[in-house]
Parts: structure tokens; sequence; C-alpha cells
């Protein structure tokens, strides 16, 4: 069973330590599953080393399922590496988890007179919200109408940001750090 401080490698090359475990849930029904069922387990990665044993620091998260431990040799090798080289081993010990959140994308064609008031909502929207949050937002402002399937007249998009183990009580994704960009037609 891995845990936080394992070394394992995974389908990203390299040596990479587990900073943290979080739990993964289905975020909608599925053949086998229901939305909000346990479906496994994230892996913070932090990453210590590329495959040839140089020094690279870097983080992912990944699903637990492609980590695999790491031999003993291969943690000698790491303990021998940060023991010579103390000015990377500090270096790799004090670095924060970052993570790279994905990115969920809506298409718009916008109207030019609604562009600063559709600019207006999406300033106003909470530090923290999921897509139903966002639709009823839209959808109470008059904005819903806009948002469409990527196309020809698709003139801007709504990119939010989200971190994959985050969702809410109801195990909807939750979203964040909004931002519009329009289009050069």
């Amino acid at each position: 069973m891995l845990k936080s401080g394992d070394w394992v490698k995974q389908y990203s090359a390299g040596y990479w330590q587990i900073v943290d475990i979080k739990p993964k849930y289905a975020e909608e029904d599925g053949e086998n599953t229901k939305k909000g069922d346990l479906i496994g387990s994230w892996a913070l990665l932090k990453k210590g080393f590329t495959p040839k044993m140089k020094f690279r620091l870097d983080f992912e998260c990944v699903d637990i399922y492609w980590c695999k431990p790491i031999s003993e040799s291969e943690l000698c090798e790491i303990s021998e590496y940060f023991e010579a080289h103390e000015k990377e081993s500090k270096k790799f010990s004090s670095a924060v988890f970052a993570d790279r959140p994905a990115i969920v994308t809506y298409w718009l064609e916008l109207p030019e007179e609604q562009k600063e008031a559709f600019r207006e909502v999406v300033s106003s929207l909470p530090a923290r919200f999921t897509e139903n949050i966002l639709r009823s937002i839209l959808t109470e402002k008059g904005m819903w109408q806009y948002v469409c399937k990527p196309s020809a007249e698709s003139n801007a998009t709504l990119k939010m940001k989200h971190s994959l183990w985050e969702l809410d009580e109801n195990f909807d994704i939750i979203l964040k750090e909004p931002i519009l960009e329009y289009s050069e037609k």
C-alpha cells in the first residue's frame, strides 16, 4: 500500500515522491459506478529525478494506479544523491506541491453589445463555484443563451480551473479562476 513519502515511478518518466493521497470519486454515473462512489485515489507527486537520475523538480497529480514503488537500489541512489548534494536536497524538501489544475472551457457566441455585461457577470462569480452555480447565475442574468458548442460562430471562451480532487458535497467539480477570452475574427 503506497503512502505519502514513498518514492515511485509512474507513466511520466522519472522518480517521484508521493506528497499526498486524495480520494477519487466518480463525478457522474457510469456503467458500473454511481456519482459519488469512491473509485480510487489521486496521488499528488513531486518529481525529484529524471530516469537518468538527474535532479529535476516538477509536480503532477495522477491516479495512484499508475504509481509503482521503486527498488531498494534506486531508493539508495536517491538517498546518496541527496546526502552528497545539500542544495538540491533542501530545494526538494522545501518545495511545496504546485497544482496544475485541469481546465474546463465553455464556448460562447456573444453579441458585441453583451460583452461588457458578460465580463461583469464573470468578475462577480464567487472564488469557488460549481457548474450548476455557474449555470444558475448565467441563467438568472439572461446570459446562459450565449453558451454554445465549439463552432465557427464562437467568438469567446470562458475557461475555469479545477483541481481533480476538489469536489463539493454533491461530488460536483469545484471551479475557480474564470478567464473570459475573446477570439479574433
